[in-house]
């Protein structure tokens, strides 16, 4: 856009997910911050400054919230994304002047999981010896996950009867269980992907170990 010499100009228009932390990715029912810079040698008011919020319902001429001289910005509160999966784009314009845009990519799809390990089956110290009906353990085992999002995996958080034994960020998620225990718990897993969205699986496992910590 020609801004007629006037000195206008946006710059730096950035979207942060705040709930997730994220600049990359959004879900619906998230708070969203999106801030601008904006420098011009004349005085702007905040109805100057419009973003195009319509991929949120919220209008193509939407005024900042604030703006401080420097930074234009707006909150958005429980987003509804438009489309629901895929890029989309928030443009800033400084009335006629000046614009500019920044994309984030809505992900609404939970990811999918698949517990590799334990199967069921009698484990004898991290080794599965026989095919059986129940997952029986005797020593440790690795707990393994295996999962798959087209956004990519950013955690897994490892449960033993509702108590968070350990978190793992890695590419292909495990749990070294070494615990000294005995009995039926119940083992829960739940994978996040990066855009907060989760899955949750979980089994029943009887554990013999009495060399644990």
């Amino acid at each position: 856009i020609d801004n007629g010499n006037m000195g206008e100009m946006v710059s730096d228009v950035r979207i942060s997910d705040i709930t997730i932390n994220s600049a990359k990715y959004v879900k619906d029912g998230d708070t969203l911050e999106i801030t601008a810079g904006i420098t011009g040698s004349i005085s702007l008011a905040k109805s100057d400054i419009t973003a195009d919020l319509s991929a949120f319902g919220l209008g193509s001429n939407v005024a900042a919230n604030s703006f401080d001289g420097f930074t234009a910005t707006w909150i958005i509160n429980n987003a509804i994304c438009n489309p629901s999966n895929g890029p989309i784009t928030v443009t800033v314009y400084v009335k006629d002047y000046d614009s500019n845009s920044d994309t984030i990519i809505a992900d609404n799809i939970k990811p999918e999981m698949d517990i590799i390990k334990p199967e069921n089956g009698l484990y004898l110290f991290n080794s599965r010896f026989l095919p059986i009906q129940k997952t029986i353990i005797i020593g440790p085992l690795t707990v393994m996950v295996d999962g798959i999002d087209a956004n990519g995996i950013s955690k897994a958080e490892f449960y033993l009867d509702g108590e968070l034994m350990y978190t793992d960020t890695g590419v292909d998620p495990e749990w070294y269980m070494k615990i000294k225990q005995r009995g039926q718990h119940n083992l829960e897993i739940i994978i996040y992907d990066n855009a907060g969205n989760s899955i949750t699986e979980s089994r029943m496992i009887t554990v013999f170990n009495f060399f644990g910590n």
